[in-house]
């Protein structure tokens, strides 16, 4: 294994453990809320992410890699819907306050995740793999994918602003969770 995969998985190894710390110490030490629950799936899913880049990894030139790689991106289909919702509990916007909502955001991600691990050969999610190594070309559902995770990505941050800028209180607690949501993920894919 070369040493830029090694050093990669001390990296997110060590971003894992942290991740679970902060979760954990927070779930533990805070009044459980909707917006606290909504905070902690968004918080799994990018820790989820990481153990599957550590996995990626691990099985980087093995007949392993295209299944794992297929797998991860279950993984990251779910990180835009669980955002967004985080962000309009956060913000007590009224649009996602219902059940019926909520299921509605996270259905098209449910149905991505199933039609990948129902097809996982499918040319809709990956074109091409070089070898065992890495990916050359993806499929248009995973741009699609990719492109609708930072559209939301950006509107939750700019919604974070805005309100920040609007009320003028806990501007410091608002400009970290909209800058931690545009830079506190693993590396990004493409």
């Amino acid at each position: 294994m070369p040493v830029d995969q090694q050093v990669g998985i001390v990296i997110y190894t060590v971003q894992l453990m942290a991740g679970m710390l902060v979760i954990t110490s927070i779930w533990t030490r805070s009044r459980k809320s909707t917006s606290l629950t909504l905070l902690t799936a968004l918080q799994a899913i990018v820790l989820a992410w990481l153990l599957c880049a550590i996995i990626e990894n691990l099985v980087r030139g093995t007949p392993a890699y295209p299944i794992v790689v297929r797998r991860i991106l279950v993984v990251l289909y779910f990180l835009a819907p669980l955002l967004l919702l985080f962000t309009f509990e956060y913000l007590d916007l009224p649009l996602l306050r219902s059940r019926r909502a909520r299921v509605l955001v996270l259905l098209p991600s449910a149905a991505l995740a199933l039609y990948t691990l129902a097809n996982p050969y499918s040319p809709w999610i990956i074109r091409e793999i070089d070898g065992y190594f890495q990916v050359t070309r993806w499929g248009p559902v995973f741009i699609a994918s990719t492109f609708t995770t930072y559209l939301v990505g950006i509107l939750c941050a700019a919604l974070l602003l805005a309100r920040t800028w609007r009320t003028r209180r806990n501007i410091r607690e608002n400009v970290l969770l909209a800058a931690a949501r545009r830079t506190g993920s693993p590396p990004n894919r493409l």
